[in-house]
């Protein structure tokens, strides 16, 4: 076994979002390479514990209740720290003259006091554990990741990723008492190193926190596995993916207004008025209820199906006749790289940002403007009609491998490569 100091990859919880399930991917890619992985989570919450591999470590920054508890594999090694209240995060920032203010208003929110309380649990880890590099993901564990370090007094390297369009999404989503564009223009200078999961993210980041753009680097995300061609061969249980039925368009992604389902009904309404066509949505959320209002509305009834969170998403990827992203902002969206790996046809929004570089400036799909569904509309059905060959899909791909990206993040923090 390798006894030297762990790699850390550090995230709030296991949700189920992209950024997730990356981390976990590039875990496992980076054990591949014969590092030893920490895989640490600040709340013990969410459904992809049973999805980290044996090869990493787990370590809870909070001891996990019974349900969490029965999803962990029982061969996973796993290290629990104790509960931290909120008083424990306020002697921690205290510590910190000239960092508290920004802090001190994440106390009046639940969001914001989940975030705090990870802060002396993660500081702890910091000190006993002595990573040689900690990556965090997500905005507010790259605000905890950096107070960590500066709490702790270690030499581990800190690198921050941003996995989203900040900007847009600070301006859509932020909360009255949670600011994450004030947040990382005050903490992410203070890392060892900043990634954007895209260029577009990178170039978006380097505007908001004022940094230059040469300190910012772009890293793909490790979205192709090893196994996702097996799991894409698997047999799916939908009738609709059966030989012979009308084209299905699928999409996948959270119900959240970023994802703009709106949308996508609106321009699957356009399209069967000419032709069949069935709508298959993966994915769950606030917004499902009034998605399913305005499908009603839009008398799609039987033509639209809320299929809910699905295990396996490259089966039905597969088989679906065109996959749609509708996205009014992203970073670098996962499932439209998956998709194209399984060799399906994809049209998505020219949204900020992500897709333009994924697809290359529409040769590898079509690309419409944020909110046109007849646009939408109407590269759906030229797919329909044309689709785009799936072996060039899967080339294009191939260049979100796990491997490429364990590549570059070996160079990003700073750990040598391990040749056997």
């Amino acid at each position: 076994m390798n006894e030297a100091r762990p790699v850390a990859l550090f995230v709030p919880t296991l949700k189920g979002g992209g950024a997730e399930r990356m981390m976990i991917q590039l875990g496992a890619a980076l054990a591949d390479c014969g590092h030893r992985v920490d895989l640490v989570v600040g709340r013990a919450s969410g459904r992809y514990f049973h999805l980290v591999p044996a090869s990493l470590r787990l370590v809870l920054l909070q001891p996990a209740g019974d349900s969490v508890r029965e999803q962990i594999p029982a061969d996973l090694p796993l290290l629990e720290l104790r509960s931290r209240t909120t008083f424990a995060a306020l002697r921690s920032f205290l510590r910190l003259p000239g960092h508290w203010r920004w802090l001190f208003p994440l106390f009046f929110s639940r969001y914001g006091r989940r975030l705090l309380r990870m802060i002396p649990a993660l500081t702890e880890y910091l000190r006993d554990q002595q990573p040689t590099a900690l990556l965090s993901a997500l905005t507010r564990a790259n605000v905890v990741a950096v107070v960590g370090k500066l709490l702790s007094n270690t030499a581990t390297r800190i690198v921050v990723s941003e996995r989203n369009h900040l900007s847009r999404a600070a301006a859509n989503a932020d909360r009255c008492f949670v600011k994450r564009g004030d947040l990382a223009r005050h903490f992410y200078p203070l890392a060892d190193a900043c990634v954007g999961v895209s260029e577009g993210v990178a170039d978006d980041l380097s505007d908001l926190i004022d940094m230059s753009r040469e300190k910012i680097v772009a890293v793909k995300n490790p979205v192709v596995t090893a196994e996702l061609a097996s799991r894409a061969a698997e047999s799916i249980d939908h009738p609709w993916l059966a030989t012979g039925g009308p084209p299905v368009v699928l999409a996948v992604g959270r119900l959240t207004t970023q994802k703009d389902y709106p949308t996508l009904l609106r321009a699957v309404d356009l399209v069967r008025r000419s032709r069949p066509i069935r709508l298959l949505i993966l994915g769950s959320g606030p917004e499902r209820e009034s998605l399913i209002a305005l499908a009603n509305e839009l008398e799609l009834g039987e033509l639209v199906d809320f299929h809910g969170f699905a295990e396996n998403p490259y089966g039905f990827m597969a088989r679906a006749s065109v996959f749609v992203l509708a996205s009014a902002w992203e970073g670098s969206p996962n499932a439209l790289v998956e998709a194209m790996a399984c060799g399906c046809p994809v049209v998505s929004t020219d949204c900020p940002s992500g897709p333009a570089e994924i697809l290359n400036d529409a040769r590898y799909g079509k690309l419409v403007p944020v909110g046109d569904s007849e646009a939408l509309s109407r590269a759906i059905s030229e797919l329909l009609d044309d689709p785009t060959d799936g072996s060039l899909l899967r080339e294009a791909a191939a260049r979100y491998s796990c491997e490429a990206s364990a590549e570059h993040y070996e160079r990003i923090l700073g750990i040598a490569p391990i040749t056997p």
